[in-house]
């Protein structure tokens, strides 16, 4: 299989890459994993790019199946290297204002230490663990932030609403 084109992007960056994780992780399918679980949840929340679909459709709808785990897609997709290249407008956002977090979120939904969050876990099962997670920090993106908004309803004394 082959990758996308990441040379024709301005705007492509790597976010995460198989070659930072291998030494910790001892073997390629326990460093690809949290990368995999992330970039499988993206491809069943409909947040890979146009062309990433385009090219790898065969890949994804397998992965949607449970057919192929979310480190193999991430490998056979994205060639090890989880870029900005791979995801829609909507995902590129996610992924930029969460992904920093994710490792962490990914290691407690596991129960490991998120300074060594490897473990032979069953990818499947792993997904089961983080998606919800996912979730919930994907739709907090999306929901427009609280905030104060004085309201003055018969008095004079301001009183303080939270509004969306």
């Amino acid at each position: 299989m082959t990758s996308i084109k990441h040379s024709h992007m301005p705007d492509s960056r790597v976010i995460d890459d198989l070659a930072a994780h291998l030494e910790k992780a001892g073997a390629p399918d326990l460093a690809a994993m949290h990368m995999g679980v992330f970039l499988a949840w993206c491809a069943n929340h409909d947040l890979l790019s146009q062309a990433c679909k385009r090219q790898h459709a065969d890949l994804i709808l397998r992965t949607r199946v449970r057919e192929l785990n979310g480190s193999e897609l991430f490998v056979r997709m994205a060639a090890g290297r989880l870029d900005t290249m791979l995801f829609s407008e909507a995902g590129r956002s996610f992924v930029e204002s969460y992904y920093e977090d994710y490792l962490g979120d990914y290691a407690v939904a596991l129960g490991l230490d998120s300074a060594h969050p490897y473990a032979h876990l069953d990818a499947w099962d792993a997904y089961d663990l983080v998606a919800p997670i996912l979730t919930k920090r994907y739709q907090t993106s999306l929901a427009p932030p609280l905030r104060a908004k004085v309201v003055h309803l018969f008095s004079k004394r301001p009183k303080l609403r939270l509004v969306r």
